[in-house]
């Protein structure tokens, strides 16, 4: 760290330029060369790319035949980037997109998807917590096992307290179908301890074929603890 005096010209510098940091303390005006500081990934960050990096490494594995079934279904069903809806997704990347979520729910590798996209249901959840055990309760329309869903839920709230820059965390997955998902174990094991009655928490949730393709958008609902 060095010391600097100013001319009449120039009163004071503040601020980032490059690497070099100007500002002012207690021992006046000085220059330093800028922290580079990196906010370490979390454990649930590690795992998302671990399956994002196993999907990218299976499509290398696919044959011709294989990958072309994917570019068949990605004309066939355009899907639209995130940050750019009027660009649509290549064969590789839909097959990148499935598969990161598939792998997160232990699905197994699929070679020739579906090319017809089921209807899209919609989702009721309870978050029941009832003699020690939590349950994440799910009702769907009636139907087949035509989609998964991967769940991820927050931290519990307080009904003073509100969920901007709330983060998530995968909690575990199901299909389609009624059925209870027990967290007792897996819940505390991302937050240090069960919810109490009355809390809420930030349910996210993304739906994808059973079959392979399609990739619905992130979903979220606020649920309140209850005992029934």
């Amino acid at each position: 760290m060095a010391r600097i005096i100013y001319s009449a010209l120039i009163d004071s510098i503040r601020g980032s330029i490059g690497g070099t940091t100007f500002q002012k303390n207690k021992y006046g005006y000085t220059v330093k060369h800028k922290p580079n500081m990196t906010k370490p990934w979390t454990a649930d960050q590690l795992v998302s790319q671990q399956y994002f990096r196993k999907a990218v490494t299976t499509w290398r594995e696919l044959t011709s035949a294989q990958r072309q079934n994917w570019i068949t279904w990605a004309s066939t069903n355009p899907q639209y980037a995130k940050h750019n809806p009027s660009a649509t997704l290549s064969g590789f990347a839909c097959f990148v997109k499935w598969h990161a979520y598939a792998f997160l729910c232990s699905r197994n590798t699929v070679t020739a998807p579906a090319l017809t996209i089921p209807d899209i249901t919609d989702v009721t959840l309870k978050i029941v917590l009832a003699g020690g055990v939590l349950e994440l309760q799910q009702t769907w329309p009636a139907g087949g096992e035509e989609w998964n869903v991967a769940f991820f839920m927050s931290r519990p709230f307080g009904s003073a307290q509100n969920f901007i820059g709330t983060r998530t965390r995968f909690i575990g997955w199901g299909t389609d179908v009624t059925q209870d998902l027990v967290i007792t174990a897996s819940y505390p094991a991302k937050f240090g301890a069960l919810p109490a009655l009355g809390n809420r928490i930030a349910v996210d949730y993304v739906q994808f074929m059973e079959s392979g393709g399609a990739v619905l958008g992130k979903q979220q609902q606020i649920i309140t603890v209850t005992a029934t």
